[in-house]
């Protein structure tokens, strides 16, 4: 029997954070004021997003209450924990987002290293169709959170996965020059166009069915920055993709 009580805790969980909900209809009212329509635009967007699975969950919620049958109650419930499960990384994306932004940096020095090494397994388990391919070089450092750190390499991988078919390429390498630390992510995919270059690292930005919550790229890209580094992507539809991140070392140490 599926564990109804497990699912009601997690509703229980979503509901005390809707507090955050609030926050952000108030953040885009003072950002309109502020003339900030970007970030009012980014706000406004995540509000939109949230609302899907929470009017999922209402309608399953009902659905579930007009059920006689066990078997069907507990595909119901399983729907419900998937559509709970995806409002809450939502709400944990935009978290990490708005702490990359304002939050002070870290400066401990960490294993670049081992860490895209974890990200690396990490990727491969989640994508066995995949053939991966690594070149990682050891002894590369960093100052940044582990968590920021990993952030980069595991979306940068993700996302290469989510935009590939069955048995793609991905190659990943991370080397370290005299001046900066290269990091790449590589793939014989489907490709981006020009339109989606162009947008990919903005919030909510989605190309194609299996794109996420469009936050795994702009999360990337705003962890990278924080390292004063940079990020760019070169495709080609038809032919595949490349992330190239560098981070300069004399501005990390």
């Amino acid at each position: 029997m599926f564990a109804f009580t497990e699912i009601s805790e997690k509703l229980k969980n979503l509901i005390e954070r809707q507090h955050e909900l609030t926050l952000g209809s108030t953040a885009i009212e003072h950002l309109i004021r502020k003339n900030e329509i970007g970030r009012a635009k980014e706000t406004a967007c995540f509000l939109h997003e949230i609302k899907k699975p929470l009017a999922v969950i209402r309608g399953l919620i009902y659905r579930c209450n007009a059920q006689t049958s066990p078997e069907l109650i507990t595909e119901t419930g399983k729907e419900i924990d998937v559509e709970i499960s995806r409002a809450v990384k939502l709400l944990d994306d935009m978290t990490m987002i708005t702490h990359l932004e304002v939050k002070p940096k870290d400066t401990q020095k960490i294993s670049f290293s081992k860490i895209c090494e974890s990200a690396f397994a990490q990727q491969q388990a989640n994508f066995p169709s995949h053939r991966f391919c690594k070149k990682i070089e050891k002894k590369v450092e960093i100052r940044s959170s582990a968590e920021e750190a990993l952030m980069i390499a595991k979306n940068l991988l993700e996302n290469a996965g989510k935009h590939t078919p069955a048995n793609s390429k991905i190659n990943f390498s991370l080397k370290k020059s005299s001046s900066e630390i290269i990091l790449k992510v590589e793939d014989n995919g489907k490709g981006f166009s020009k339109t989606d270059q162009k947008h990919i690292f903005t919030p909510f930005y989605k190309s194609g069915k299996n794109a996420g919550n469009g936050l795994g790229l702009t999360m990337a890209k705003y962890a990278v920055e924080r390292l004063r580094g940079t990020i760019e992507i070169y495709s080609k539809k038809g032919v595949g993709s490349k992330f190239i991140v560098k981070i300069p070392i004399r501005t990390n140490f």
